[in-house]
């Protein structure tokens, strides 16, 4: 056998020689470079095994693109073909040759991770919230079937989110420190591991009272994302999430917030409203959906130093955002946050104004 897997795929080339034979994959031959281009004619016998190819890169294209509808708002305008395409995959993965089972696996783990989010965006009801559980589910099932830790990761932080929303205590407990316990033995520098340590901070802090230790952690790992995402020392996973300071500032601005919960005697809103200016010089369009959940952070700042008027405007914007994203959950939220300012001042103009625009006048 000649050593040269270049001069072997030259020999096949030009002798007309099955690549098997001389050990070699066939697309080493058949194709010019990693994009798919073809240099000659495809024999019947791998026509099958180009098709499966090349629906592989036709699942996986249409998942990135998905994704970046998912930060720019508009996750909600596809999700018909996203669940359609799940569908589709489903059956494909059935059909996908031994050898190339665990990668379709991983592309299936990560649709459902994606398709999680069209019930957790479509509203409150049983049955949105048992499906966003169910999807979630399935994709922590095959991540942990093909041993793909990172992706594991990836999704057991979205099943604390989805049990924080739900008020599930106890599971999104199990979760976080499960989650926690994982995290470790990542790169730290990656997108992934720097989002775990900024999104379980809510979850965390719900047993932080009287743990200081605990406490000090979770600013010291903020802290230490900030520094990585500043000097622009991240280094990409395949989670597809994304680290920005816009994010960083955002998430540091809501654990003031927890902060000031906890102690009260304690000035973190200051902190919290400087995290939030921040985070705004930072916002970038290509993350349109993060204006909704900055808005919301600023309803509760605001709410939380007595500003009613400028928590209502940040509510009246944030059903703006909500209303395009089709944000059915954060509507539900934005009515829940009304109420609570109208309990405090329910003559306020912009009290009402927030009502009018909700439709509950």
């Amino acid at each position: 056998m000649i050593a040269d897997q270049n001069r072997r795929t030259f020999l096949a080339t030009l002798l007309k020689i099955p690549p098997a034979l001389l050990g070699l994959d066939w697309r080493l031959v058949y194709y010019q470079d990693n994009q798919g281009a073809h240099n000659t004619a495809l024999p019947s016998e791998n026509l099958l095994d180009l098709l499966q190819e090349e629906s592989f890169y036709h699942y996986e294209d249409f998942l990135v693109l998905a994704t970046e509808w998912l930060y720019i708002g508009k996750l909600m305008n596809i999700a018909n073909r996203i669940e359609q395409r799940l569908s589709k995959l489903e059956e494909a993965v059935i059909r996908a040759p031994a050898p190339e089972k665990e990668a379709w696996l991983g592309l299936l783990c990560q649709y459902y991770r994606l398709a999680t989010e069209i019930p957790r965006h479509s509203g409150t009801t049983e049955a949105n919230k048992r499906q966003s559980l169910q999807f979630n589910a399935k994709a922590i099932k095959i991540a942990e079937e093909i041993e793909d830790q990172e992706i594991q990761i990836q999704l057991l932080l979205t099943r604390s989110g989805i049990h924080f929303e739900q008020r599930h205590i106890s599971q999104v407990r199990a979760a976080a420190y499960r989650t926690r316990q994982l995290v470790e033995k990542l790169n730290k520098r990656t997108p992934l591991y720097g989002n775990v340590q900024l999104m379980l901070t809510p979850i965390l802090l719900s047993d932080a009272t009287n743990d200081t230790d605990l406490l000090k952690s979770i600013r010291h790992s903020q802290d230490k994302v900030l520094n990585t995402v500043w000097d622009k020392k991240t280094e990409p996973d395949r989670s597809l999430t994304k680290l920005t300071l816009a994010g960083v500032h955002h998430e540091r601005a809501k654990t003031f917030l927890e902060f000031q919960k906890l102690y009260p005697k304690q000035d973190y809103l200051t902190d919290a409203t400087n995290e939030m200016r921040l985070a705004w010089d930072n916002f970038s369009p290509e993350f349109a959906s993060w204006a909704l959940y900055f808005h919301l952070t600023e309803v509760h700042l605001y709410k939380a130093q007595r500003e009613i008027e400028q928590s209502a405007q940040a509510g009246i914007e944030a059903l703006k955002a909500a209303r395009l994203m089709k944000s059915r959950r954060k509507e539900d939220a934005i009515v829940t946050l009304y109420q609570e300012l109208r309990g405090l001042d329910e003559r306020n103009p912009y009290v009402r104004n927030l009502g009018v625009q909700l439709g509950m006048f």
